[in-house]
Formats: structure tokens, sequence, C-alpha cells
């Protein structure tokens, strides 16, 4: 599948939060959020956001339309924004059957206690609704 992945650009949040609504994911955009598009035959068909968050990044909101899944779109995306991290540090809490789709740009499960406080709260808030996620970590590449 020839997919394009590109950085929104402003007119196309509305796009984007739709999709987030099609897909059930309650996020929504900060206004400091950096986020991809997936887009393929000028339909969007994955969208993830990078956001910034006390003093670190945030990859959240990871969706692909459930008919274009495991034809590595999700993997591409996640490719374009090892790219635009660079060597910058970032953390996700993804359900815990992804660790191995995550790990593939350089994330690996730590533990709570190692994260900054805000992840682990919000860990524990998502456990609390009987989602079954971990935290992982990008660490900062020295120079």
């Amino acid at each position: 599948m020839n997919t394009n992945v590109r950085i929104a650009q402003p007119a196309d949040l509305p796009k984007a939060l739709a999709a987030y609504r099609a897909w059930n994911y309650q996020g929504g955009i900060g206004p400091d959020d950096r986020v991809w598009l997936a887009e393929f035959a000028g339909e969007l068909i994955g969208i993830v956001r990078v956001a910034p968050e006390e003093s670190t990044f945030v990859l959240r909101g990871m969706r692909v339309a459930e008919e274009c899944r495991r034809q590595g779109i999700g993997s591409q995306v996640l490719r374009t924004i090892a790219e635009w991290l660079g060597k910058r540090e970032c953390y996700c809490v993804p359900y815990v059957h992804l660790i191995e789709f995550y790990s593939q740009i350089g994330f690996s499960e730590i533990a709570p206690v190692l994260a900054p406080p805000f992840l682990a709260r919000r860990m524990a808030e998502y456990r609390g609704k009987a989602l079954d996620v971990t935290i992982m970590a990008r660490p900062a590449i020295s120079a």
C-alpha cells in the first residue's frame, strides 16, 4: 500500500479529530501537539500525535483504520516519528500487547517508578479502567 505520512497542518485538524471520534479515541489534540497523518488515495487511514508534556514528549493516540491494519502503516508512521524525534527522549503508555510494535523504534518497557510521575499516574488511571497498559521509554541519545 503506497501510504503518504505527513505532519498535519492546522486545516487538517478537524479531519483528524473526526477520525479520532470514528476510531473511538477520546484523547483529542492539544494546541502544542505534533500530529502525523497516514493517507492512502486521499483518505485518512492512520493518525498519531506527539504531545509535549511536562518537559518531555509523549507519543499518544496511535490509530489505524481497522480495514488497514497489519499492512505496515503503523510501522511506517513510527519510523517517521523516530526520524522527527532524532536523539530526543519520548515516552508512551501502550497496551501491553503492543510492546513489540513500539520496540521497533527503540521504546522499551520501564517500571512506573522510573517514569515521570504524571505518566505513572496516567498508567494507574488507565489500569483502574481495566486497561492492560504499560509505560515505555525511548531514551535520549547522547551526542
